[in-house]
C-alpha cells in the first residue's frame, strides 16, 4: 500500500467547499484502498491510499481534469495531521 498527502487549492473557498462532498472521486476506485481529507478555506488536504505505486500519477491526473483546481502539491502526513480543517 502507498500513501499519499496532497494540498489541492481550488479557485476560491466556495469551490473548496461545494466540492468537497464530490471531490476527489474516490470512492468506486479498485486502487484507492482509502482515503480521508480535510477542508481549509480554498484547500482540501487529501492522504490517500493507493494499491500501487504508479496509481499516484493516475491519482493526480484525476484530480487535474477537476476545472475547479488551480494547483495540487505534496505534502508530508504530519502536515496533513496538523492541519485545521473546517466545518463540511
Amino acid at each position: 500500500m502507498f500513501r499519499h498527502c496532497f494540498r489541492i487549492t481550488f479557485q476560491n473557498e466556495q469551490a473548496a467547499y461545494y466540492q468537497f462532498h464530490v471531490f476527489p472521486p474516490v470512492v468506486h476506485l479498485p486502487w484507492v484502498n482509502g482515503w480521508a481529507r480535510k477542508r481549509d478555506t480554498n484547500t482540501q488536504l487529501v492522504l490517500v491510499e493507493l494499491a500501487g505505486e504508479g496509481d499516484r500519477d493516475r491519482f493526480l491526473e484525476m484530480c487535474c481534469e477537476n476545472p475547479h483546481v488551480l494547483k495540487i502539491e505534496e505534502i508530508s502526513e504530519d502536515e496533513f495531521t496538523y492541519a485545521p480543517s473546517h466545518d463540511i
